[in-house]
């Protein structure tokens, strides 16, 4: 039974041979990854209820009720947004280095 936990964890490790240290570039990738993974959790959220409080009821002077969907609006754009940059960086990143005229 605990040979079997063992294995199940280490077939967790995809991709990384067991005994080597991470590269520089699977760092670098997971790095990416967990910077945009949180700002795909935090950016929304927290853009639907600043527009709401600051912007739609306070600037605009919407009732609490009929300011929702404008906040939702303005969370759906910060979505696509983060989507928009990680293609961006993902589309750079194949790009070659060194370009010659």
């Amino acid at each position: 039974n605990d040979l079997n936990m063992a294995d199940s964890a280490a077939s967790l490790q995809v991709g990384r041979p067991q005994g080597r240290p991470w590269t520089q570039a699977q760092r670098q990738t997971l790095r990416v990854l967990l910077m945009f993974t949180v700002a795909m959790i935090f950016l929304p959220i927290a853009s639907f209820f600043l527009s709401q409080t600051y912007i739609f009821e306070g600037l605009l002077g919407f009732e609490r009720s009929s300011s929702g969907v404008g906040s939702a609006i303005v969370a759906v754009l910060v979505v696509h947004g983060v989507i928009a940059a990680y293609v961006w960086m993902a589309y750079k990143e194949e790009q070659p280095q060194n370009k010659e005229d």
